[in-house]
């Protein structure tokens, strides 16, 4: 990211359609061809990993690091491909709406996906090429099927709960041949999602595209992943988290965010030559250009909350990795494209490790505007930066201005612009600001380019409901934004 580039920050549920959440379907190569006409040059996306309503519909909370949202396959590019028709397609679809109906979407898609992977399983040449996909995928497909489908047949979602042969994977093989066909089902869909978006990803690079993914830095212990190795987290021993993370008191929460997820045991994972995070490092590396670490801050130290504790006022920092970590993955890996994600409350440990490793670093305008000593100042910026309006789990920028900024930083606002400032104009000053300044990228949340209102954010920490729902209408992609955000681009070299 030494250059100059700007991009748009909309999530692959965001995109518009008549079916009840986004895909990787045509309106995503159509959002493609939007950010080219436009003069970006990234596309950043929300983690891809598989949601979930009672955790929220969030993608930073999923049961499995590795798997794909089968939310996000197409079922147009299913019917294309043969494996569904149009008359069952057309059951699917809906009406066009600003927000994702994800109850419909699931039971919607789940219809679809089963009569598709049963037409699949049916068809020699594909199978073959699930084969490869397996052998490829090995070291967490079948992990993540079984644990699934462990999980559809007992009801019960807390795994150190199971039967002692599925909870500590001393007969997974009995129950395996069980259930042969919904294990292979869920890795049938896993093929048709990393399939989908390999293409799409291929799709953007030929529109001049790079994709910055996401990546949380925690997994849930109701996943495949702390289930299949939990040596490498710190749980009691009866397998239930003994140290939980979340972070301290900050602008979001008085009384910090409890997060739950298991803490890494550090030590352990170390032994290993960090191995499960290597691997997911190059997994990411392979679907994405760069690769955005969400809570950057927690891999110098991290919050660490006892099991039992109500707020995340009682926990306490601990070490985390740091640069060996990353060292590590370099020797395996190469060169690592990372935007660290440090937010919050950001201690001279996390500046120095990012700057040994020279990972840029996040700006956020919508912090920036209480004095003139605020590194979120576009005039204290450093060229290895990244620069948002705001991320998707602030408000948007006009909603922030309404209700959120307070008189002094609507004030400064103002004065550093030169410009009265509103709520009609708001969002696209600091847009003017972010693509100005000397950040080496700048990246606008597709809802400030459209200067929506609070109505539109996207999630709201500490809050479980209504987030991560909000979408486009096909006709916001105008040629007129298009024009608009061109403009800009050219106008500061981008």
């Amino acid at each position: 990211m030494s250059e100059r580039k700007s991009g748009i920050l909309m999530h692959i549920s965001s995109l518009p359609s008549i079916y009840p959440i986004g895909d990787f379907g045509p309106a995503a190569r159509r959002f493609a061809d939007f950010l080219q006409k436009a003069g970006q040059k990234i596309w950043q996306v929300l983690p891809l990993t598989a949601t979930d309503p009672g955790r929220g519909n969030s993608p930073y909370s999923s049961i499995s690091a590795f798997a794909i949202n089968p939310l996000f396959i197409s079922p147009e590019i299913l019917a294309a491909d043969g494996l569904i028709t149009q008359e069952e397609l057309s059951i699917y679809a809906t009406s066009e709406k600003g927000t994702v109906n994800y109850d419909q979407a699931i039971s919607g898609k789940d219809q679809l996906l089963r009569l598709a992977s049963r037409r699949f399983a049916q068809k020699a040449d594909l199978m073959e090429k699930l084969a490869a996909f397996e052998e490829e995928e090995s070291y967490w497909l079948s992990d993540m099927a079984i644990y699934t489908v462990i999980r559809q047949v007992l009801k019960i979602y807390e795994w150190p709960k199971w039967p002692e042969e599925l909870k500590l994977r001393t007969n997974l093989a009995t129950f395996a041949k069980e259930h042969e066909e919904e294990i292979l089902h869920q890795k049938i869909c896993q093929y048709f999602a990393y399939s989908q978006w390999k293409d799409l990803l291929n799709y953007c690079h030929e529109k001049g595209l790079e994709v910055l993914g996401d990546i949380p830095i925690y997994v849930d212990h109701d996943s495949s992943d702390v289930w299949s190795h939990p040596e490498l987290f710190k749980l009691d021993s009866e397998y239930k988290v003994a140290a939980a993370a979340g972070v301290p008191p900050d602008y979001f929460s008085a009384t910090g965010q409890l997060w739950g997820n298991p803490c890494y045991n550090w030590p352990k994972i170390a032994e290993t030559g960090f191995d499960w995070w290597v691997r997911r490092l190059e997994h990411n590396q392979a679907m994405f250009d760069y690769i955005r670490i969400d809570h950057f801050r927690g891999l110098a130290a991290y919050w660490e909350v006892p099991a039992g504790e109500k707020t995340a006022i009682n926990g306490k920092w601990v070490p985390g990795p740091g640069a060996a970590l990353f060292r590590a993955a370099e020797e395996r890996l190469g060169k690592l494209n990372i935007v660290a994600e440090d937010l919050g409350t950001i201690t001279p440990d996390v500046i120095s490790l990012i700057n040994e490793l020279g990972f840029p670093g996040m700006k956020v305008l919508q912090f920036a505007f209480s004095d003139p000593q605020n590194l979120y100042m576009p005039h204290n910026f450093e060229r290895n930066t990244v620069v948002y309006t705001g991320t998707h789990d602030n408000n948007t920028t006009v909603g922030w201005y309404k209700t959120d900024a307070s008189d002094k930083e609507r004030g400064y606002l103002a004065a550093y612009t030169g410009k009265k400032i509103t709520s009609d104009n708001v969002a696209w000053e600091l847009l003017r600001l972010a693509e100005a300044s000397v950040a080496n990228t700048a990246i606008i949340a597709m809802q400030d380019a459209l200067s929506l209102d609070g109505w539109a954010r996207m999630n709201t920490p500490g809050v479980a409901a209504n987030n991560f729902a909000w979408r486009m209408v096909e006709n916001q992609l105008s040629d007129k934004l298009a024009t608009e955000l061109l403009t800009l681009t050219q106008l500061f070299n981008r």
